[in-house]
């Protein structure tokens, strides 16, 4: 039975024109699944109960439940392992930050893209998420954490104020989904595109065929490496595409959207830390409005690779600026509960709370 989460308003209206129902019910029903959160067509209780049988006959609606929050040492960031309704487990972050809070949320169940230096890529790729999972992820904060105007700002019981699809999973890989949940988002939940970043281990098709979609999303790419060898040895299979490819991709989608685009790069001790990598990131930006996001390495357990020390990365980060571009070094949050960049997917002995 077909989970109605899935469906976009438009879709739904089809639905009851079928079932010989007026097309505003559409519009009650997407309030009941993603503002209010039903939990099962009985408690849409302004649609006539011969409606919510007939949908209850052809649909089901489907939710992700809680079954784990983990709270980093400092008490801000907070890992929430969500459980689908297949039984299959992902994982979606809430970072704090002076002006709100960030939700950090999964497009698939593991990754078949295989970073070196990602857990998630090392538990390997088992399924995409339907749209309706990876909205539920968005409405379920929604509902667990209502918006207090009264709390500080780095309170964690805040709603939070940007979302990125960065989690568990190559949000491109799995487009269909990812742009119907980005629809359902904007037209349904209310979270402008403008608030929403996707981040992408680089695929060109894809990445242009955003561009010209209807929405204002961020886009992120790591980057890893200004070298197709060394970039295709830590990215075994985002590293296929030549750079060049890339690149042109990254150039259409900054035409067409007019938006600078953020190079996200992870320093790997030994690997893409020199300052001949520095120079050679420069050269290869030169000509795109963007900004570089230099992340050092999170480890997880079973990762080989290390982080390099504070000095190499200050001096790669200098050399950056000294080339005239602009780059800030991403505070890691949450590595002590693996949170952090690269660690989702990973296991962890760290402490969990429960509310209420």
């Amino acid at each position: 039975m077909k989970s109605i989460n899935d469906l976009t308003r438009d879709e739904i209206k089809e639905v009851l024109t079928q079932l010989g129902q007026p097309a505003y019910r559409a519009t009650q029903i997407c309030e009941w699944l993603h503002r209010r959160r039903a939990m099962s067509f009985d408690d849409m209780t302004n649609l006539p109960l011969a409606l919510r049988s007939k949908l209850a006959k052809h649909f089901r609606i489907t939710r992700v439940t809680k079954t784990e929050e983990t709270v980093s040492d400092d008490g801000g960031t907070t890992k929430y392992v969500l459980k689908l309704a297949d039984g299959g487990r992902i994982e979606t972050v809430l970072l704090p930050h002076p002006r709100g809070a960030t939700l950090c949320i999964s497009t698939q169940l593991g990754c078949a893209y295989r970073c070196r230096f990602c857990a998630t890529g090392h538990m390997g790729f088992k399924r995409d998420l339907s749209t309706g999972e990876i909205v539920d992820q968005v409405s379920f904060f929604k509902e667990y954490l209502p918006l207090d105007d009264d709390a500080p700002k780095t309170d964690t019981a805040r709603a939070f104020s940007n979302l990125v699809f960065m989690g568990m999973g190559e949000p491109l890989a799995n487009y269909k989904n990812l742009i119907r949940a980005i629809t359902i988002l904007t037209k349904e939940v209310g979270i402008g595109s403008r608030r929403m970043t996707v981040s992408t281990s680089g695929l060109p098709d894809k990445i242009m065929r955003l561009a010209r979609e209807p929405y204002e999303v961020r886009l992120a790419i790591s980057l890893n490496s200004p070298f197709d060898k060394r970039r295709k040895e830590l990215m075994p299979v985002a590293g296929k595409t030549p750079l060049s490819e890339l690149m042109s991709a990254a150039r259409y989608y900054f035409a067409k959207r007019n938006r600078v685009l953020t190079f996200e790069y992870v320093l790997i001790a030994g690997e893409n830390d020199r300052m001949r990598d520095a120079h050679a990131l420069a050269a290869l930006l030169r000509d795109v409005p963007a900004k570089v996001n230099l992340i050092a390495l999170n480890p997880f357990p079973g990762s080989r690779h290390e982080s390099p020390d504070k000095d190499r990365i200050r001096r790669f980060q200098s050399v950056l600026r000294e080339r005239g571009k602009k780059v800030t070094l991403r505070k890691s949050l949450g590595c002590d509960i693996l949170a952090a960049c690269g660690q989702l997917g990973a296991k962890t002995g760290a402490k969990k709370r429960k509310r209420g």
